[in-house]
């Protein structure tokens, strides 16, 4: 009982380190939120607690009948060994994994590293609903460019702004910052759902509405690291079999 409550609470702390890390990089360094509240508490009620829960019913190791019998005053239920390797060993791997994942996904739907930083606090010019991002036109065919009533920030993770062209917004960014769509909304060789939205039946590139798939996209990753965590915490000493 003592070996499974260790892998429990293991299995458990290692899940705070990526939900807390995007929350930190939202408010440090200023990028789109990497992963919402909803799949947040989907790792908190879904794939956190239920594992963490059946590592409690893990048979009991080959070798502890080998073991020497626990001293109560050195061994910890939650030593400082165990809390290194969850928060900073564990912890550590599943939220670059996330944020690596995030910034690659971003980058698929336009958005570059260096443009991503400090974007959600940066003001931009909203554009007429009827303006249409063309190099061609002056100032990329953003109407409202240099009128002060139209100039605010972009509600980045919400439905209000999702069919806004960051291109117009942004209108003072050169077009080098921009990455290059992975999803081009003309190929009709892409399923329609991964190039064109639902929602405002426009293209998901260069558009607010593209981080909200990103977040899934750092919640698969963290599930996906949370799996082989799992796997890992089931033995401490012999293989997974």
């Amino acid at each position: 009982m003592f070996d499974n409550l260790k892998k429990s609470i293991t299995y458990a702390l290692s899940a705070n380190i990526p939900e807390l890390f995007p929350v930190l990089c939202f408010i440090v360094v200023q990028v789109p939120p990497p992963l919402s509240s909803i799949l947040m508490l989907a790792i908190c009620l879904g794939t956190d607690m239920y594992p963490a829960i059946a590592l409690a019913y893990e048979n009991a190791e080959l070798d502890i009948m080998d073991r020497a019998p626990r001293n109560s005053k050195r061994d910890r239920l939650v030593p400082m060994r165990l809390m290194s390797y969850s928060y900073v060993q564990t912890g550590s791997v599943q939220a670059l994994a996330g944020m690596y994942t995030y910034f690659q996904v971003m980058n698929d739907f336009g958005y570059k590293v260096n443009t991503a930083l400090f974007l959600i606090q940066e003001n931009g010019y909203e554009p007429n609903p009827t303006d249409i991002y063309d190099p061609a036109q002056p100032n990329l065919g953003n109407t409202n460019y240099g009128n002060d009533d139209h100039r605010r920030v972009i509600a980045w993770g919400t439905s209000d702004d999702a069919k806004i062209d960051v291109r117009l917004f942004y209108v003072f960014k050169r077009r080098q910052q921009w990455g290059q769509c992975r999803w081009n909304p003309s190929d009709e060789s892409i399923p329609k759902f991964w190039r064109i939205s639902n929602v405002t039946e426009k293209q998901y590139c260069y558009t607010p509405e593209a981080v909200i798939y990103v977040s899934s996209a750092y919640f698969v990753s963290v599930v996906m690291t949370q799996m082989a965590n799992n796997i890992i915490g089931k033995t401490r000493t012999l293989s997974v079999a």
